[in-house]
């Protein structure tokens, strides 16, 4: 049982919990920012939180990440998954020079295209809540990726959903919380922003158990 479970790691506090409880937690404390939505393209999936004034007003998620730009790259090179995950690397810090990097612009424009498609329908479920708010905030290493940042500049995208105020894209990376100092180490980028959370929903919520 959980009492067990407690003991067995020395009597530290244990919480399971729903990573939007995270977030919710982290972006007001975190970032200082009361008002905002949230994208956490992970890996296999894509998480969508609305916070307003500091508390979760609507999340919803659909099935599709970084791992698809992954699987298509790997079948485009005819490569290992690892090896496609460095191309991609590649690709997101700029590393190619302009002729290796365009025979993978229509391989990126394709798999950006389905997830925007993606997103679209999902935004639909937010569209009672009212306006979005301003700040966009990107999190999770699809946060990298230039042709899924560009979604959020699209008009015809949030023409439903955006207020007067232009939109602020802005990426959550690890180093936005503590300055990404931890315990055993630093946290940098995008991908590092959920444990970047976590640490600071752990140093700052009190423990339900």
């Amino acid at each position: 049982d959980l009492y067990r479970l407690r003991d067995m790691f020395g009597g530290i506090s244990i919480e399971f919990l729903p990573i939007p409880a995270v977030w919710a937690e982290a972006v007001p404390g975190g970032l200082d920012i009361e008002n905002a939505f949230l994208v956490d393209i992970g890996l296999s999936s894509t998480l969508l939180l609305l916070i307003k004034d500091r508390r979760i007003i609507h999340f919803s998620s659909f099935p599709f990440g970084v791992g698809r730009f992954i699987d298509r790259i790997a079948a485009f090179q005819h490569v290992s998954p690892e090896e496609a995950e460095d191309i991609l690397r590649q690709y997101v810090h700029q590393w190619f020079t302009e002729s290796v990097k365009t025979p993978y612009l229509s391989v990126f424009k394709e798999a950006a295209d389905e997830w925007k498609r993606e997103i679209v329908r999902e935004l639909d479920s937010f569209y009672h809540f009212g306006f979005l708010p301003a700040d966009i905030i990107l999190a999770g290493g699809g946060g990298y990726i230039p042709e899924l940042r560009s979604v959020f500049t699209e008009s015809e995208v949030f023409r439903h959903y955006d207020n007067e105020h232009p939109l602020r894209i802005k990426l959550f990376a690890g180093s936005a919380v503590f300055g990404g100092d931890t315990v055993n180490g630093a946290l940098g980028g995008c991908e590092d922003a959920g444990i970047a959370s976590l640490v600071f929903y752990s140093l700052n919520h009190r423990p339900l158990f």
